[in-house]
């Protein structure tokens, strides 16, 4: 695996996979809302359950709340020093071709399950 990749080369899933970084530190500046909403509009590209994509971020950008955000990730430095904390919802919207049901798509665990 060469240090560097050509941006323009094809990976393997391996290639991909050996290479992959995770990326603790961030520049300050503020992303710009295109550039945030181009990125979760791909997100949005992404395979679904009956194509239904009930993908759903919450951007969180204040200072306030992104240290409420480092709070609740056991205090990972990260989370409040990114310019941007995208988060999905936890309950997905009902697609818009969707019937209502009545019941609550997500119920909780009766049971614990042994993994």
């Amino acid at each position: 695996m060469p240090a560097t990749l050509d941006p323009t080369a094809v990976l393997t899933v391996a290639e991909a996979a050996e290479s992959r970084r995770s990326i603790r530190r961030y520049e300050p500046e503020p992303i710009p809302r295109e550039d945030l909403e181009e990125i979760l509009r791909l997100t949005g590209l992404a395979p679904s359950a009956f194509n239904a994509q009930p993908w759903r971020w919450i951007v969180v950008e204040t200072p306030e709340l992104k240290a409420r955000l480092q709070d609740a990730a056991n205090g990972q430095a990260q989370v409040g020093n990114a310019p941007a904390s995208c988060r999905p919802c936890r309950r997905p919207c009902r697609a818009p071709r969707a019937r209502p049901t009545g019941r609550d798509p997500h119920p909780p665990r009766r049971r614990a399950t042994r993994w």
